[in-house]
């Protein structure tokens, strides 16, 4: 016996030089996640059909946690039923901390969760192969709230188990991957709208995430479907940020509700972006974007930046161009315009191939245009159809004018322009009776005819313009602002006023 006993001793003092080594190593822990009470009594409803129809075959009063793994038996409550029942279980819970909740449920098969009155999870209708584990997390604005919590359990064939928990954490910092996870609300629709079928989690800190040709989430289809990624980040003492993103098929990007980035359809490659000052403190970031048909995939970042109008040391704001370290690549699929000047009325000094890499050693005021190094000959180029490596926000302004950072929140509107300002379509754009392709079909402006734009939407997606049918006369109506340029075929457009629908 004492062979035995000895070997134990030894596995107990090597638990205790772990623990010792994990208590004194900071990095050898992950940040605190506080766990809480999660019994209580949790009043069951039992239904011998899968979809909670009826009045309940069974209930119970008071269950203790949700942990249960019935296998291919079913529970005891439904006597003889292994598959294609349903159980609702339902609990008043104490969250004692304020901030985000993060729910975890391992289930075979479908499975919703409600807290209080947000559905956080929704996989009903799965029929799973074996366990799997989905979260969804609800943001608790006092300390010590009791809400109500329901969940929705339903067995299709096969095996059955479900076990649910749950623990708060912080929120995320600006400048760092740790804390909050994205919350991401699915939709089976291109518009956003309605109530999510699917909800999830993506890890904290920027997103980059590639369906290519498949489902998102279990239940939404893998074609024409979107998503609402929602993040509350403390932006510390504030400051000057950039973010930046890509996507297929569109996105819109919000800050505090505000729109600071709203991409057009068919430019999937393009570089998104958008430098702001940012108060302290936290702000809500949220990311709505619809995938169409075939590929989807989101990509999106944040990080601190230099304040426009402050030039890097060493660096002149006139003269001659130096080297900044800082490339762009052509964008534009039909070519990009070298001008002598930053202006759609500058000389054409070449045109810029697709695909091509050019050093960047300049750029205007307003961040509008890139000066670039084209093989010795120094021109100007619109810099939303470049996609650049490096920080294009600190290369030195060389237009001689002073840059001036954009602030998050609202926007003075523009003054209305009367009449409007005259645009070229750049394809067959219809014309619908408000800024929605669920809008009803007014017209549409055949490729290169000159409209006039009276202003654009709050999401600065669509333009309401006015255009006179050869065949209906003068129609004034919403287009997509992505099929629309100057008059000489360039961007961007003149600064529009926000229109209401």
């Amino acid at each position: 016996m004492k062979q035995p006993v000895f070997r134990l001793s030894i596995l107990a003092l090597c638990g205790i030089i772990i623990l010792g080594l994990v208590s004194i190593l900071p990095n050898a822990v992950t940040p605190p996640r506080v766990a809480e009470a999660q019994t209580g009594c949790w009043a069951g409803q039992y239904y011998n059909n899968n979809s909670f129809s009826g009045s309940p075959t069974a209930t119970t009063s008071c269950e203790g946690a949700i942990n249960f793994a019935y296998g291919a038996s079913g529970p005891s409550q439904l006597p003889g039923v292994v598959d294609n029942f349903s159980i609702r279980w339902t609990s008043p819970q104490t969250l004692t901390n304020v901030g985000t909740y993060t729910f975890t449920v391992t289930v075979e098969d479908g499975v919703r969760v409600t807290v209080g009155t947000t559905t956080i999870i929704n996989q009903i209708g799965a029929d799973l192969s074996g366990p799997t584990s989905l979260s969804g997390f609800f943001n608790n604005p006092t300390a010590n709230q009791s809400v109500s919590i329901m969940v929705e359990f339903q067995a299709l064939t096969g095996n059955a188990q479900i076990a649910l928990s749950w623990f708060s954490s912080g929120t995320a910092t600006a400048t760092s991957s740790t804390g909050s996870p994205w919350n991401v609300e699915y939709f089976n629709n291109t518009s956003v709208l309605g109530t999510p079928i699917a909800f999830s989690q993506v890890a904290a800190g920027p997103l980059n995430i590639n369906w290519d040709l498949t489902a998102p989430a279990i239940g939404v289809p893998a074609d024409a479907w979107s998503a609402r990624f929602t993040k509350v980040i403390d932006f510390g003492a504030g400051g000057y940020f950039r973010f930046e993103g890509r996507v297929d098929d569109i996105f819109t990007v919000r800050l505090d509700g505000v729109p600071i980035i709203a991409s057009t359809p068919y430019f999937q490659d393009f570089l998104y972006n958008a430098t702001l000052q940012v108060a302290a403190g936290q702000h809500t970031l949220t990311i709505e974007m619809v995938d169409f048909e075939r590929q989807a995939y989101l990509q999106f970042n944040w990080f601190t930046t230099n304040p426009q109008g402050t030039p890097v040391s060493g660096t002149a704001t006139g003269g001659t161009p130096g080297v900044t370290g800082v490339t762009g690549t052509v964008n534009a699929n039909v070519g990009l315009n070298l001008r002598q000047t930053p202006s759609t009325t500058g000389t054409k000094l070449a045109l810029l191939p697709k695909g091509a890499t050019y050093p960047i050693v300049g750029r205007s005021a307003d961040g509008v245009w890139a000066q670039l190094n084209v093989n010795g000959q120094i021109g100007w180029a619109l810099a939303q159809w470049l996609t650049f490596t490096g920080d294009f926000n600190s290369v030195p302004v060389t237009d001689g004018g002073t840059a001036q950072a954009a602030t998050a929140g609202p926007t003075p509107t523009p003054t209305p322009i009367p009449g409007g300002v005259q645009v070229r379509a750049v394809g067959n754009v219809r014309i619908r009776s408000c800024p929605s392709t669920r809008c009803a079909r007014l017209s549409y402006v055949p490729w290169g005819s000159q409209v006039f734009a009276l202003g654009e939407s709050n999401d600065k997606r669509w333009i309401k313009i006015r255009y006179t049918d050869p065949r209906k006369g003068e129609v004034v109506g919403w287009s997509l602002k992505a099929w629309f340029f100057n008059n000489d075929f360039t961007l961007p457009l003149p600064e529009l006023p926000t229109l209401s629908s």
